[in-house]
């Protein structure tokens, strides 16, 4: 049309589709998750087949959407993105001993910061943190034979904090999982701290 041009059309069209993708995610609530996470998997591949063949994103998202695990029978955004690009894609899980972070209150509202101490004995984060290194990252695609890959083919105990957290159901956000057949990678902080706005002095 020569009321608009070809590259404002498509964005306009994917921005409807966007607008989709939501009325779906709260039209079918038993699939809210798995259709979020197909959703979330598409958008990247949008934006990678719309920029060209050398274009590379970086997704920073909960390990629960990064991961390679599954809501039901149907997979989480890392399993979409490794199915369309295989070696292409790698993912990293997030791991911490302990610290602050934001998170919306559920118990009385509202976006604010919490602080947690480190997790039980033979977690992850507990873990990794006895190695005495604040910061670091782990490929768990190239793990040499020794205790290390032992360790980390057995499920562990491992926090995951999202958009919500609530003090009185702390123990709520830790699961069992196995690393290396969940994620590529792993960033580990040992001491997190809450994030902040750019411009922001407080």
């Amino acid at each position: 049309s020569a009321a608009t041009s070809a590259d404002a059309w498509a964005m306009a069209r994917q921005h409807l589709e966007i607008v989709l993708q939501a009325e779906r995610q709260m039209r079918l609530a038993d699939e809210s998750f798995a259709l979020r996470d197909r959703s979330m998997a598409e958008n990247l591949a949008w934006i990678l087949e719309r920029e060209g063949p050398a274009t590379k994103v970086v997704s920073w998202s909960h390990n629960g959407h990064v991961g390679y695990a599954s809501y039901g029978t149907v997979g989480a955004m890392g399993t979409h993105l490794q199915r369309m690009y295989g070696s292409d894609h790698v993912n990293l899980g997030f791991a911490f001993e302990q610290g602050a972070f934001q998170a919306i209150d559920v118990d009385r509202g509202g976006l604010r910061e919490f602080a947690v101490g480190p997790p039980p004995e033979g977690s992850v984060g507990r873990a990794l943190a006895a190695s005495g290194l604040p910061l670091f990252v782990l490929d768990l695609r190239a793990l040499p034979a020794g205790p290390l890959r032992d360790w980390l083919a057995e499920p562990r105990l491992m926090r995951s904090v999202g958009a919500l957290y609530s003090e009185a159901g702390g123990y709520r956000y830790f699961g069992e999982l196995v690393l290396p057949q969940n994620f590529d990678g792993l960033i580990f902080v040992k001491d997190t701290t809450r994030a902040r706005p750019v411009g922001w002095d407080g």
